[in-house]
């Protein structure tokens, strides 16, 4: 059960960091804005982290010091510190910015005003 967690974690490790790094797109939304020609591409790295961001806040983790628990904590936590923070005022831009574009602010609108902690 030990190597399957630590397994687990591994590539969950492997696929969170890709998606931090090169900024691929962890959600099926995303991924379909991407292929909106049209689409600028402020907009397009802003759903790719939000996604990320949101992803990460989504994802379940437990209590307690055993170091797996522990490190797959930590790197839940550190995700939502990369990927979240700068996100509101990067939304509040955005729609600012484009609020004469139907398109864009259509694929604005899913996401929450105020996610991070003042």
């Amino acid at each position: 059960m030990k190597k399957l967690i630590t397994g687990v974690l591994v590539f969950s490790s492997f696929f969170a960091g890709s998606v931090a790094a090169e900024r691929t797109c962890a959600t099926e939304q995303c991924e379909k804005a991407r292929k909106i020609p049209s689409l600028r591409a402020d907009v397009k790295l802003f759903l790719e982290k939000r996604d990320g961001c949101d992803h990460f806040r989504a994802e379940p983790w437990s209590g307690g010091d055993d170091p797996e628990v522990k490190g797959r904590r930590d790197f839940i936590f550190q995700n939502i510190k990369d990927l979240c923070t700068g996100t509101d005022i990067d939304l509040e831009k955005l729609r600012n910015k484009y609020r004469n574009d139907r398109v864009t602010l259509e694929l604005l609108k899913r996401y929450e005003d105020r996610i991070e902690l003042k």
